[in-house]
């Protein structure tokens, strides 16, 4: 860690020192100035030993693997009963929710309570609320997987990396792996068509977008048909019990505003300095209180 540390501060002092980041990857979630990171990908959970995590990307979805949910699977699942955190292979009602980020994710900081479900609110505000909201989302396809695109606020609009927003078929914005290489780096979330579950059934696989809110008996729902252009938002659902997927967020705070204190001790002003932009080996990330986090907020170890 050490030696990437020093690799990475070398870049920033070089070419980026000056640059503060409050930015990259982060969304809107009200107008209060609320703003979080998406998670790297979908959560993913292994009954037989308890363990969460982010998918591997942000494409990637287990489908038909939900089929074999129970106390003993030894493989993964990803399709969960609404506020199942504590409860996860559980196919009837739940009634008092449980955020699944109030348990340790493995490959997202491995401590209770580092990441949250968005609320109804926000994720209405993020989707329709934030200024630009209609142009940094659509549906598209990268690495053949059909899903949506979601752009942060500071994505430049006018840059090369367009999204086609009028367009109504996954099809019309295909990313292949390099091109999402670049996105991904830039805080680009992609929200995989993963289909839902009925009981041990999934359904709608690389068609439906059905993503769980933490106000209760909400979900966040787009048309299940590929050429169809029904509006993104969340909706009312009566099926608590169905399993949908799960793209958990992190609050983002803010640079410490450094005093006079800080600046006569090192040590403590280095650890209030503002965040800053690096790049290694093409892609960006974020250096801040001495350590190195991605766009999407997940520390490089």
């Amino acid at each position: 860690m050490k030696k990437l540390y020093l690799t990475f501060a070398l870049l920033c002092a070089v070419s980026m020192m000056a640059d503060e980041v409050d930015s990259v990857g982060l969304f809107s979630v009200n107008d209060e100035g609320g703003r979080v990171f998406l998670a790297p990908g979908n959560l993913q959970y292994c009954p037989s030993t308890a363990v969460w995590r982010f998918a591997d990307n942000q494409y990637d979805y287990l489908g038909f693997d939900n089929n074999n949910i129970s106390d003993t699977y030894d493989g993964w699942l990803d399709l969960f009963g609404w506020g199942s955190g504590a409860q996860p292979t559980l196919l009837t009602k739940i009634d008092d929710f449980v955020d699944w980020g109030t348990n340790p994710i493995a490959n997202g900081g491995n401590e209770a309570g580092l990441w949250r479900s968005l609320s109804y609110d926000e994720w209405n505000y993020l989707l329709n609320g934030r200024v630009n909201a209609s142009s940094l989302m659509a549906k598209a396809q990268v690495c053949g997987v059909n899903g949506l695109i979601l752009l942060p606020d500071a994505w430049d609009l006018t840059d090369t990396l367009i999204l086609k927003t009028d367009d109504k078929k996954y099809a019309d914005n295909m990313l292949d792996s390099a091109q999402w290489v670049e996105w991904d780096s830039l805080g680009a979330v992609f929200l995989p068509a993963a289909g839902y579950r009925m009981g041990k059934n999934a359904q709608g696989v690389s068609s439906a977008r059905n993503y769980w809110v933490d106000t209760a008996f909400t979900r966040r729902l787009w048309t299940t048909e590929d050429n169809y252009n029904d509006p993104i938002s969340v909706k009312y659902a009566n099926y608590a019990n169905w399993g949908m997927s799960v793209r958990l967020a992190k609050d983002y705070i803010g640079p410490s505003v450094i005093d006079d204190q800080a600046i006569d001790d090192p040590p403590a002003f280095d650890d209030q300095s503002p965040s800053r932009k690096i790049i290694k080996d093409g892609r960006l990330f974020i250096l801040r209180h001495n350590k190195i986090f991605t766009p999407h907020g997940l520390e490089v170890q």
